[in-house]
């Protein structure tokens, strides 16, 4: 990194880049401001799958790479953690403000006294903690996390959320302002025909398909989704790239026909999205936005989603919103792949209209300069 000043140094303590919700949320902000001739970047862990950033990435001068491209807690994150907390004091420098994505950024901004910083998170700590550990420590992960949120959300110069839900519960957990800052992202032309993506993935060509494509853990709501397919005359397509052996094996036990398919890169979530009727998304822990739902919207896939995966935005009319239950999940795919070609039409154009409205890039850098000014008044 050259000693010009950035306008917004953005910290994630994370592999970069991976095919995960997260990591394609913060590489749509960055390439935004890049192509806006902002000066930015990107500081995270020493990993990833790939090198197609569009922006300034840079990582730790160290030697720690964590294996893992997995969310959630991890003793093998500390040393990364700490590797990354050095690399983020020397970077802070040359910027105007720090944009602290999730968690462990913003504990390690708290640790190292940065002046001006933002603390952005990407979900609810008090609900999905408890995902990661056994039923019996639930009521135990759920206290801690709202009191990690609570006790960063009080000490961080200025606060954001990507989602409107998670600004609702960090604005009462900390009586703060929290600025609501949009994934930016559009309408994406498809880039592979149907049948191609059918013949590529191995699937029929008058199958109905049904996508999830994300990541596998538990937050994600797997098993309700499995208990939603069992009565769906159709294909469940899993594009993801983490290990579906458990979830193949459950799904066989259930009776529901599917498929997997990569997602790797942006070809792979084109060819996927292309051989779908219907994208599904789940959710188990109510918090951040599945950036699934935002990138089916993009693609103009029509979409089932339960409620609680909306993140609080408003999509009622651009996609088919179920209840929080698998039995309402999968009436809502049942009904969504029968649905009529003017219909499904209607749903995408008011999709593709939401996202203009509501990510669009000027939504985005708005709010981004919101929060930038929130943490330049109240620097630490």
């Amino acid at each position: 990194m050259t000693t010009r000043e950035l306008e917004t140094l953005h910290v994630a303590a994370l592999p970069y880049p991976t095919s995960q919700g997260t990591q394609a949320a913060l590489g749509m902000m960055l390439t935004a401001l890049a192509s806006e001739g902002r000066s930015t970047a990107l500081l995270t862990y020493r990993a990833g799958v790939s090198a197609e950033a569009r922006f300034r990435h840079v990582t730790p001068a160290g030697l720690v790479r964590p294996s893992s491209m997995r969310s959630g807690p991890s003793l093998a994150k500390i040393a990364a953690d700490v590797e990354l907390g050095f690399a983020l004091r020397r970077h802070a420098k040359d910027a105007r403000v720090v944009l602290a994505h999730h968690v462990e950024a913003a504990m390690l901004a708290r640790a190292i006294r940065l002046p001006a910083y933002a603390f952005v998170a990407h979900t609810d700590l008090g609900p999905e903690l408890p995902t990661y550990f056994s039923p019996r420590l639930s009521g135990l992960a759920s206290r801690a996390g709202r009191a990690v949120d609570r006790g960063l959300c009080r000490a961080a110069p200025a606060l954001a959320a990507i989602s409107p839900l998670v600004a609702r519960s960090l604005e009462d957990a900390s009586e703060r302002e929290v600025v609501v800052l949009p994934v930016p992202i559009s309408a994406i032309a498809p880039g592979v025909a149907r049948r191609d993506a059918r013949t590529a993935l191995g699937l029929p060509e008058r199958d109905r398909v049904v996508l999830y494509a994300g990541n596998l853990d538990a937050y994600q709501g797997l098993a309700l989704l499995v208990d939603a397919m069992r009565c769906v005359d159709g294909t469940l397509l899993v594009a993801t790239e983490s290990d579906v052996a458990a979830l193949g094996r459950e799904l066989d036990r259930a009776g529901v026909r599917h498929s997997a398919a990569p997602l790797r890169t942006e070809d792979d979530r084109a060819r996927a999205h292309a051989a779908a009727d219907l994208v599904v998304v789940p959710r188990l822990s109510p918090g951040g936005l599945p950036i699934k739902l935002l990138d089916a919207l993009a693609r103009g896939v029509p979409i089932v989603a339960m409620d609680r995966a909306l993140a609080g935005f408003a999509l009622e009319g651009a996609c088919q919103v179920t209840a929080d239950s698998a039995q309402a999940l999968g009436r809502g795919i049942a009904d969504a792949l029968s649905m009529s070609a003017e219909a499904r039409s209607a749903q995408i154009a008011r999709g593709h209209a939401h996202l203009a409205r509501h990510h669009g890039r000027s939504a985005f850098l708005a709010a981004l300069d919101r929060v930038s000014d929130n943490a330049l008044a109240r620097r630490t």
